[in-house]
């Protein structure tokens, strides 16, 4: 009979020699998204050699091998993420019986029919928001989308780049959203003035594609590359901008909170950018210090959370930096003073301070110098005029992080920066280095030596214990400013007391000779303490500085 023929169709079709052969367990799809990053339609050698031998190569042929041949003969990130897997009975078994007694005049093969065409329908919808939504965002989707949203036809290049990463925070903050690394380590650097790779690369094909123009250091958004109509098989070539931004499309919380940052006016974004940088400096610390907490070691929370004192006028600021092993704290007597003048002061923490000494362990130069340029950001961005300066270890950060931007600062002040330091224990570190080496190489823990203690004149302030990778790190960040010193053209103003116990006198000399800056004041005091921004005698101090900044301060 009928079944019986269509039986035999399937066990020869599939090669079914018995009944136990079939599985009884219900079918699966599973979405899987891959995305890839960076796609460039880049010629490789794949696509001259196939010009040899096909002359007036179909542009559908030119696409698939400019496009996928950079995928695999560069150096290409794939992210693959897989979701939930989608059960076919579910769409099938509640359906079947209804329509059966919905429609019993309608043959059943009409109605099988009409059933697999809905059904096929609603699948193909949740299997394609399932890819979809799982793509990982990077900073191509970012930048495509902000400039397909963007309300402004005339742009400030900075104003793109606050735009993108303020998406990049929010994209972070949506639960259950990919991100790629391009939107998590170094994006700080796009809001920084320094050159950012990810960023200049889709920027030149954002310009090839005329999506955007630039003259006079303003960028001007051209519909043309957004919305322009092109076959389908030359997206991937001559519209990648469009590709980019339809990819993040579904993502509907995204894309909202994209369309409410490219709307924003040049105040507004430079206001949700700083409270956002604050915000994530509040929230590092906040984690750290849940992590390293010790009782009868951390001190108060409030000690080492960073912190921002709002001026009158917005017109001056100053980025005020804390010590080694200090916290905040240190330099709060110095920001209030300052504050008082009307000036916009921000104290960021660098990370691995203000929690337990422990926390040294696990930090490394780069990340201060990563804490000192976030306050750098959220000043420069709430201010006209920025100066960058520190105490101690936080004098390192400022002149470090003022060689890489000589043109965005108004000037830079260091206060007793250990270029050379007096402490025979830290002549002792590469040594102790070397011989915990060696008892990890021959797996022996026992006998290493992971700190010295350490006697401040803040204790309640200070950590009591001094790790030894920590000062490892403190003496690279003392190589990485040296070597930066002679990059520096503002003015700088380098403080020093005489008889510093920690910090040698000649640090503030080398300081001064290493500096290309035209304007340059150095001055020994009379302190014979190395904190001297805290105390009776630090007024001083403090009325030194304003006078610095009073003489080289621009008025609008």
């Amino acid at each position: 009979n009928k079944e019986e023929r269509k039986a035999r169709y399937y066990e020869d079709r599939y090669r079914i020699e018995s009944p136990e052969q079939i599985c009884t367990d219900d079918i699966m799809i599973c979405p899987v998204n891959i995305t890839y990053y960076p796609i460039r339609p880049d010629k490789t050698f794949i696509n001259s050699l196939v010009n040899y031998f096909v002359k007036d190569m179909p542009e559908r042929l030119e696409e698939e091998i400019r496009v996928e041949g950079q995928i695999f003969f560069s150096e290409t990130d794939i992210s693959v993420y897989f979701d939930e897997p989608i059960a076919m009975g579910t769409y099938l078994d509640n359906i079947m019986p209804v329509t059966r007694l919905m429609l019993p005049f309608v043959s059943t093969k009409k109605r099988n029919d009409l059933i697999f065409f809905l059904e096929k329908k609603k699948l193909t919808r949740k299997f394609m928001k399932s890819i979809y939504t799982n793509v990982a965002v990077n900073i191509d989707h970012l930048f495509c989308a902000c400039i397909r949203h963007c309300t402004h036809k005339q742009l400030d290049e900075e104003n793109l780049k606050r735009m993108i990463y303020l998406c990049a925070d929010k994209l972070h903050r949506i639960k259950e959203r990919r991100s790629h690394p391009t939107l998590r380590a170094g994006l700080l650097e796009l809001i920084s003035h320094k050159k950012h790779k990810p960023y200049e690369e889709i920027f030149k094909l954002a310009l090839k594609e005329c999506a955007i123009a630039k003259k006079d250091n303003k960028l001007y958004l051209t519909a043309k590359g957004i919305r322009e109509k092109k076959a389908l098989h030359s997206y991937r070539l001559r519209r990648l901008v469009n590709v980019f931004s339809n990819e993040v499309e579904p993502l509907t919380l995204l894309m909202k909170e994209i369309k409410t940052i490219t709307h924003l006016t040049d105040k507004n974004l430079k206001s949700q950018l700083v409270q956002t940088l604050i915000q994530q400096d509040l929230e590092e610390y906040e984690r750290d210090y849940l992590k390293y907490f010790t009782p009868n070691i951390s001190h108060s929370k409030d000690i080492g959370q960073p912190f921002f004192l709002d001026g009158k006028d917005n017109n001056i600021g100053i980025v005020l930096c804390h010590g080694y092993m200090a916290a905040p704290k240190e330099v709060e007597d110095f920001a209030i003073y300052l504050h008082q003048l009307g000036y916009s002061v921000y104290c960021p923490r660098m990370v691995g301070h203000g929690t337990a000494p422990q926390n040294l362990k696990d930090v490394s130069h780069e990340d201060w110098i990563k804490s000192y340029e976030r306050g750098i950001a959220i000043i420069s961005n709430h201010c006209k005029h920025t100066y960058a300066a520190g105490f101690s270890a936080g004098g390192l950060l400022a002149l470090y992080t003022a060689s890489f931007r000589n043109q965005n600062l108004q000037g830079i002040i260091s206060i007793n920066t250990p270029l050379k330091l007096r402490d025979l224990k830290n002549k002792l570190v590469p040594a102790a280095a070397v011989w915990n080496a060696f008892l990890e190489k021959i797996h022996i823990d026992k006998g290493k030596i992971d700190f010295v203690s350490n006697q401040s004149e803040n204790p309640h302030i200070n950590y009591n214990q001094n790790y030894i990778h920590g000062i490892h790190e403190l003496q690279k960040m003392i190589d990485a400013c040296l070597a930066q010193l002679s990059e520096i053209t503002l003015p700088t103003l380098i403080l020093q007391s005489k008889k510093d116990p920690v910090v040698h006198p000649d640090s503030a000399k080398t300081i001064h000779d290493k500096l290309s800056s035209k304007k340059k004041e150095i001055e020994y005091t009379s302190h014979e303490n190395h904190i001297i921004i805290k105390g009776k005698d630090s007024f001083p101090v403090f009325q030194r500085v304003v006078q610095f900044m009073e003489r080289h301060s621009v008025n609008d």
